[in-house]
């Protein structure tokens, strides 16, 4: 999701600051799909897709399938390729960070 300054923009971030972790990179673009927030130390990318966008069932199809599936098989190969670089990949769905801000949390933590 690459709307900066919105609600879900701003979620994770906070989520991530709150962790003490250290210096999170947001959109890092010398990463592949440019991940919403990337930790070097950690390896570690962070994906937050927008539910209409990316095809989550939360949403009926639309018109706009075409690009949703197109969306998606571009999410398995930006997956695949981060993976390979040694990169652990974490999607999180809008709704999900929206409605369980502590789940997604829990997530990002099992994935450290």
């Amino acid at each position: 999701m690459k709307d900066e300054g919105t609600a879900p923009e701003k979620a994770p971030r906070a989520l991530l600051e709150s962790m003490g972790l250290g210096e999170w990179r947001y959109s890092d673009s010398s990463q592949p799909g440019s991940p919403d927030a990337y930790h070097p130390g950690r390896r570690i990318a962070i994906f937050l897709d927008g539910c209409y966008w990316h095809g989550h069932s939360c949403r009926p199809p639309s018109r706009w399938s075409p690009n949703v599936e197109e969306n998606r098989e571009r999410d398995k190969r930006i997956n695949e390729e981060l993976s390979k670089r040694g990169i652990k990949v974490v999607r999180i769905w809008e709704c999900i960070l929206l409605k369980y801000p502590g789940r997604v949390l829990e997530l990002i933590m099992d994935s450290l």
